[in-house]
């Protein structure tokens, strides 16, 4: 299992290096969102995406999933985001290509290698 750390950075529209490319959504970009688990007990939260990938949460204070299909049914991811909002906290958004969005408050996210990117703010990544 190896561990890396990330730069912070944002990557929400108004804080992206001119002439980034917009439509470049990152690494999970139409990725499948199979599921959720939820350890209440230990404050874990993993998610689980097509080709056996998961990613999990941890120490996990806050989860808000949104099911309203603004532009219509899909369960691929379009984007994803991370912002520092405390101390310790980051804030990760997974934005669903059916407008919704999925916040999770934690203080690490441990994504598989080649993925690191999909959260910026991300600091820990682990082999699947």
């Amino acid at each position: 299992m190896g561990k890396m750390n990330v730069v912070n950075e944002d990557l929400d529209a108004e804080h992206r290096p001119e002439g980034e490319d917009m439509n470049n959504y990152g690494p999970l970009h139409d990725r499948v969102l199979l599921g959720f688990e939820i350890n209440w007990q230990n404050g874990a939260v993993v998610v689980r995406l097509s080709h056996g990938e998961l990613i999990e949460f941890k120490r996990v204070i806050s989860i808000n999933i949104s099911r309203k299909f603004p532009w219509g049914p899909s369960n691929y991811i379009l984007e994803t985001r991370s912002f520092v909002v405390g101390n310790e906290l980051k804030r990760f958004v997974i934005v669903m290509q059916s407008g919704d969005e999925i916040s999770i408050i934690a203080d690490e996210v441990v994504v598989p290698d080649g993925v690191h990117q999909c959260f910026p703010c991300a600091i820990s990544t682990e082999a699947p």
